[in-house]
């Protein structure tokens, strides 16, 4: 009973994470977010302030500025005062950045023990039939939620989770890669996002890769659903001789530039254009280096050019695809071949 129970779930899960479409966006879900009340004007004045200010810095004493020159007696004096302000709000502002690191990469690895907790509590087969639906309703979530953070625990790990986590992923973003089922490609979204982010000192470079990291699984998602609806049983292209030849030539079309999009938008492929742009510069020294310098800029303007009319292009693709959404049956005999 317990094996048959288990099968059940496993193949809810399947369903679930094949059925669910929706694309990532860089938002957390509001249930794993905290709300923090900012003060105003009205709840602060100076003294408050150089209170707050002197619990974070302990030695920080304002001290008497009505006599300010006899304090710095010349510009050297208020220079060493000025660089070892900086060092101390540097290292504040570092231990508070770790912090913040460390305690999301912490919070994500235990949305992982969540998820694995809740996975092998379901399979233990004591609580009955649709024992997913049940913790549903008692939490007050949706089924595919249950099945997506049991996902999260079945396809990731707990190291997956925190070295996102630390890079700045939330628990959207895993529930999401959770439903990327191949594990090759799976992996390799995990290890060319974190590869990608070494430190915090370029935060551009992690942005871009972040935006890579998402973008990757919503190809993929809507890859692998056109690719399910595009072929038939044993691989090939839609061609029917008894099927309407507009059905067969809009899938067939449709089917040819998810592949085309699928080889432009290859994760890998773009990490290396981003590292190669990120990593580049041109010594003064380099033979020509104006010459070459201005070669760069050239061809970077000439794939911009090619972009931002590809962008063009594929708002049209898109109006196109809205518009498929909107067709309905068409019940005119006389229309249909």
């Amino acid at each position: 009973m317990t094996q048959e129970i288990e099968e059940r779930e496993e193949l809810a899960l399947e369903t679930v994470s094949d059925a669910d479409v929706t694309m990532v966006n860089d938002v957390e879900e509001s249930s794993m977010v905290a709300t923090i009340s900012f003060p105003g004007y009205d709840e602060l004045d100076d003294r408050k302030v150089l209170r707050s200010v002197q619990d974070v810095f302990k030695k920080f004493d304002y001290g008497d500025t009505t006599n300010i020159s006899n304090q710095f007696k010349d510009t050297d004096s208020l220079a060493v005062y000025a660089k070892n302000t900086m060092a101390d709000i540097r290292a504040v502002r570092s231990k508070a950045d770790i912090n913040q690191l460390v305690h999301q990469a912490a919070a994500m690895s235990r949305f992982w023990y969540l998820g694995d907790t809740i996975d092998k509590a379901l399979k233990a087969g004591s609580y009955g039939a649709n024992a997913a639906h049940k913790l549903a309703v008692a939490w007050n979530m949706s089924d595919p939620y249950i099945y997506q953070i049991r996902a999260v625990a079945t396809r990731l790990t707990p190291v997956d989770c925190y070295l996102l986590g630390i890079r700045g992923l939330d628990s959207t973003h895993l529930r999401k890669l959770a439903q990327v089922q191949d594990d090759a490609t799976r992996k390799a979204i995990i290890t060319t996002f974190v590869s990608a982010c070494h430190d915090t000192s370029d935060p551009t470079k992690i942005m871009q890769a972040k935006k890579l990291f998402i973008a990757a699984i919503n190809i993929k998602k809507a890859l692998s659903t056109i690719d399910a609806t595009t072929t038939n049983p044993d691989g090939d292209k839609v061609n029917d001789e008894d099927l309407p030849q507009e059905y067969v030539a809009v899938l067939n079309q449709i089917s040819q530039w998810g592949k085309k999009l699928k080889k432009v938008m290859d994760e890998h492929s773009l990490e290396e254009l981003f590292n190669a742009s990120g990593n580049f510069y041109m010594p003064a020294s380099a033979q020509d280096a104006e010459t070459r310098l201005n070669d760069v800029k050239e061809a970077a303007e000439s794939l911009k050019r090619v972009c931002m009319n590809t962008r063009n292009e594929l708002d049209d693709i898109i109006r196109e695809m809205d518009s498929l959404a909107l067709v309905e049956l068409n019940t005119d005999a006389d229309a249909l071949p």
